[in-house]
Order: structure tokens, then C-alpha cells, then sequence
């Protein structure tokens, strides 16, 4: 698992920013704080909550430093409304932990959706829940790589934390626009989902990354 939240442009040496897409980057990550493996298990639930509720993760709302502060505050892709079973959910929530210790391993995520390959009851479950329906995105909802100041986001958290404002009553007028373009969704053959996350994990050697510049990146959206 790349491009989420650790690599950036070869010419690019400021260690303050990341190279990422928001929605997909571990809340520790946004505060400047060391990437760990525990923080592509993050990223990977947010793409495990994208597949199977065939959404974009905060298609609602502007992609910015705002979304940042809450994402790190708090914020996660809604999962009450997603009618998938709870041990699904908790497993996303888990990944989700604020916590990056708290957070499963890969081999344990792994073996849990291993699991629910062999468990037929459970995959024609999942097949049986439609996830077909038109949603609306924010115009500035973009899902492609851009760097992020880190260092920014925290000394606004800092910020917000010294002052004692709660971000989530904030008045954000930029997340209000919604765009009038709408995106077409289908349903997804669940068992195809599962199979290539689970070939995601035994495919790709997420291994922590150190505290240096990266100077030979393959450009990826």
C-alpha cells in the first residue's frame, strides 16, 4: 500500500509536508507526527469502507486543511448508515483507532477476511445487501495526490487545543456548496472486494518508513 500520506515529489525537500489525498492519511500523519505501518492500516480501512459502500470517504466536503483539522479531531467516514454486518464495522473502526497501536496488525486483517472467504453464509450476506444509489460530491471533494503542510495543521490544532474551540462547530461555509454532478453507483461483487484486499495485504510489503526525504518516488494519483 502507497501514496498515502509518505511519498513525495523527488524535487520536494521540505519534511514539514506530506504527499497524499486527505481523506486517506492516518490522523498522526496530518500532525506531523512519524509514519508508521500502523498508519497505512488506516488508509487501508478507509479503502476497505470505499469498496464496499461504493463512496468516495468525505465526498461532501472540501478536501482542505479544514477537513484535516477534523479528520485529526475526530472525524471518520460515517458507518451507521452502511448495511453491512457489525463485525464488518467494527472491524473498519478498528482500523480507524486514534490510536495507532490500538489499530490491527496486517497479518490480523489478513486472517479476518481469510476468514470470510471460507464462510459462505457470510459472503451471501454481503452479495444480498444492494449499495446502488446516485450521491452528490463537493466540487472540491478531489481524490488526487497534492502536497499537505503538517506542520501547519498542527500549530492550528495547537491552536484550536490552547483555545479550547471544538472544530466540529465550526462554521465552514466552503463544506455547505454541494456540486449538482452526480456519481453513478452500481453494486459491487462483495466476494471480488474481499478477495482483493486480501490480495492487497499479502501482495504489498507495508513495512514503517523512516524519517527521511524520499528521492526516488513513482509519480502516483
Amino acid at each position: 500500500i502507497s501514496d498515502l500520506g509518505f511519498c513525495r515529489p523527488v524535487n520536494e525537500s521540505d519534511k514539514s509536508k506530506v504527499y497524499g489525498v486527505t481523506p486517506y492519511i492516518a490522523p498522526e500523519v496530518l500532525r506531523h507526527q512519524p509514519y508508521t505501518q500502523a498508519s497505512d492500516i488506516y488508509s487501508f480501512g478507509v479503502i476497505a469502507y470505499e469498496l464496499f459502500w461504493s463512496k468516495s470517504p468525505y465526498y461532501d466536503k472540501s478536501h482542505d486543511e479544514f477537513l484535516a483539522i477534523e479528520i485529526c479531531k475526530g472525524l471518520r467516514p460515517n458507518l451507521d448508515d452502511l448495511k453491512f454486518p457489525q463485525v464488518f464495522k467494527n472491524l473498519i473502526r478498528q482500523c480507524w483507532n486514534a490510536d495507532p497501536a490500538k489499530r490491527p496488525t496486517s497479518d490480523k486483517l489478513e486472517k479476518t477476511l481469510r476468514d470470510w472467504q471460507k464462510d459462505t453464509e457470510f459472503l451471501l450476506k454481503l452479495q444480498e445487501i444492494s449499495q446502488d444509489f446516485t450521491y452528490k460530491s463537493h466540487p472540491t471533494a478531489i481524490t488526487t495526490s497534492k502536497l499537505i503542510n503538517t506542520k501547519e495543521i498542527n500549530r492550528q490544532l495547537n491552536s484550536l487545543d490552547l483555545l479550547g474551540i471544538n472544530v466540529s462547530k465550526l462554521d465552514f461555509e466552503e463544506n455547505k456548496k454541494i456540486t449538482s454532478c452526480e456519481a453513478e453507483i452500481t453494486e459491487n461483487n462483495t466476494a471480488n472486494i474481499i478477495s482483493s484486499l486480501v490480495y492487497k495485504l499479502e501482495s504489498e510489503e507495508i513495512s514503517p518508513i523512516e524519517d527521511k526525504t524520499l528521492t526516488q518516488i513513482s509519480p502516483m494519483n
